[in-house]
């Protein structure tokens, strides 16, 4: 038996051995080849490699330039494949790209979307719309942007920004002109009836000759001008993307004339809202609540405020993980819609203790002070967030950047729930 595992062991030895021979032995790079390539060319990817034809390199080498690549935050993956032949070695290296986001060209109004794909792909070959955030592609798009517009002979430079909203993963990044940049001359709607279009002119005017950007002109229609509709019950109006004559004239030089098409829909009328798996509120309950009357014009608005109060309702008794799913039921040949609010009520909740970790005792008791709801109390969610806002107040504590946080701890074996209270910056 102990010659059988002396033997097993150096036979593990032994191809250990072999293993870390044959991985430092030096090899004639003889091929280096990428796949895999978007937006950059195998020229600057073998200079990020640091590889070179004809070098001597053994295995090891191989994984420290897997490593470098990724250390160059231009991937996100890579792998590599190898073939030895005699002394000669070839490398696939197969890598993916980081992340890309969508490409907007805000305000290039003397160009047509293909012109400024186009140009682009002069210098970034396989660009489709959209682009990973390094500073090597974007430079080479804002440049592609700027050789356009001089050759037009139009003034004005390329400035870039990366908008990513809420989230890093969906930004995008905006290319507009600046210095100076087109103005709106004039904007006009198509397929607006009756008053609509009027009040649909009112309300665009501070548009009118200030800077234009396609980006804030979505975002302002969303909150200005859907709204009209909604208001009146074209719950499926929409307003489309602008279509853009460049003006080069006396009264509207380097301006831009707009045209906004408007598709309204039809007018629905109210008809009612059906509710499932609410047990602690009735339903009488919940319609009483319900802004929106049978027979009503389907105010959206008022729709969406009133499942706001039912919601802050079950908010107040305690239901702090309450959650609504409204789906909406269009009925077009009876120009009718109605709501089906599936609610998800979860437990109901009571006051356990309120803290202020961390704080000396005087701190603590301006911390505290004023709360109103004592251990036991039904929880309420809504005062809880008026409190923090009056706290931060109280304090002074805007002028300083910061403001008072609570972090709620539910106990779900004796349905409580503890506060702790402290300061954080905005």
């Amino acid at each position: 038996m102990r010659i059988v595992v002396l033997f097993l062991c150096l036979l593990g030895l032994t191809n250990s051995l072999s293993a870390q021979q044959e991985n430092i032995r030096k090899y004639k790079l003889s091929k280096i080849e990428f796949i895999g390539l978007k937006f950059y060319n195998e020229k600057e990817v073998l200079a990020a490699s640091e590889l070179n034809l004809g070098q001597e390199i053994d295995l090891n080498g191989l994984k420290a330039t897997s490593v470098r690549l990724l250390k160059t935050n231009l991937f996100r993956r890579a792998i590599y494949q190898y073939q030895i032949i005699d002394d000669q070695l070839e490398v696939i290296f197969d890598v993916t790209e980081v992340r890309s986001s969508p490409c907007i060209f805000d305000n290039f109004i003397w160009f047509q979307p293909t012109e400024l794909v186009n140009a682009i792909r002069l210098v970034v070959p396989n660009f489709e719309g959209d682009a990973p955030g390094n500073d090597m592609v974007i430079l080479r798009i804002k440049g592609a942007l700027q050789k356009l517009l001089q050759e037009k002979g139009l003034p004005g430079k390329v400035d870039y920004v990366y908008n990513s909203d809420e989230s890093p993963d969906a930004g995008v990044h905006i290319f507009a002109v600046k210095f100076p940049a087109p103005f709106v001359c004039a904007i006009r709607f198509t397929g607006a009836t009756g008053s609509k279009d009027g009040e649909l002119q009112k309300t665009i005017k501070p548009l009118l000759n200030a800077e234009y950007s396609v980006a804030y002109l979505k975002q302002f229609a969303a909150a200005n001008l859907l709204p009209i509709y909604r208001r009146q019950g074209f719950l499926r109006a929409r307003i489309l993307d602008p279509i853009t004559q460049a003006e080069n004239s006396p009264k509207c030089n380097n301006g831009a004339m707009l045209t906004i098409p408007v598709n309204e829909g039809i007018a629905f009328i109210w008809d009612k809202v059906l509710w499932t798996g609410n047990q602690a509120v009735a339903t009488p309950t919940l319609d009483a609540m319900f802004g929106v009357k049978t027979g009503d014009i389907a105010n959206g608005e008022k729709i969406d405020d009133s499942i706001k109060t039912v919601l802050k309702f079950y908010l107040k008794k305690g239901f702090i993980s309450t959650t609504f799913s409204p789906q909406i039921r269009l009925d077009e040949s009876n120009k009718k819609v109605s709501y089906e609010i599936v609610i998800t009520e979860n437990s109901q909740f009571k006051m356990g203790e309120i803290s202020a970790p961390g704080f000396a005792e005087g701190d603590s008791k301006k911390m505290l002070g004023n709360w109103k709801l004592k251990p036991g109390d039904i929880f309420d969610a809504l005062y809880f967030s008026e409190f923090l806002e009056k706290k931060t107040e109280d304090l002074k504590l805007r002028g300083q950047g910061k403001r008072v946080i609570g972090q709620l701890i539910q106990n779900n074996q004796t349905l409580t729930v503890n506060v702790k209270l402290s300061i954080s910056q905005m």
